[in-house]
């Protein structure tokens, strides 16, 4: 998928973080959220208990999506940005030709869904300048990168 930018740059990938990349928060916020539905059939505990263990669920589960809707990874002929926020915005970019190392990272479980860290370095910055977690076939993210760095 090609698109052109306002800024004259063709846009070769755009992505989020995968939602497996946020199965342990689910997990969490839903076992969080049943555990304080028990607390309330539970006769010697205070009801307020099993209301907060509720809201806490429903908030970790509510901070994954936002985490995951609020979090752009967008690869140009030009630049690699990451944009990220929702009442404050940050953004961080690389212009392609300043890209001195592009690495994949992948546990095991990142592994068996098929999802990965890109790591981002360049001129003149010391370690690693951006990292795009979560991102889905990350090999294949990272082989537009290296194309388009070749172009």
């Amino acid at each position: 998928m090609t698109t052109k930018t306002q800024t004259h740059e063709t846009i070769a990938w755009t992505g989020r973080p995968d939602i497996t990349h946020y199965l342990m928060h689910h997990f969490l916020g839903i076992i969080t959220v049943i555990s304080g539905v028990a607390l309330l059939f539970i006769e010697d505990v205070h009801y307020g208990y099993g209301m907060a263990a509720i809201g806490i669920g429903l908030w970790i589960v509510l901070y994954a999506w936002l985490a995951r809707k609020t979090r752009i990874y967008t690869i140009t002929d030009k630049r690699v940005t990451l944009r990220d926020g929702i009442l404050s915005r940050s953004t961080s970019e690389v212009r392609l030709k300043d890209i001195q190392l592009v690495n994949v990272k992948q546990c095991f479980s990142d592994r068996l869904f098929n999802v990965g860290t890109i790591e981002i370095a360049s001129a003149g910055h010391a370690g690693i300048e951006l990292q795009l977690f979560g991102v889905s076939k990350p090999v294949q993210v990272r082989d537009i990168i290296r194309t388009l760095m070749d172009d």
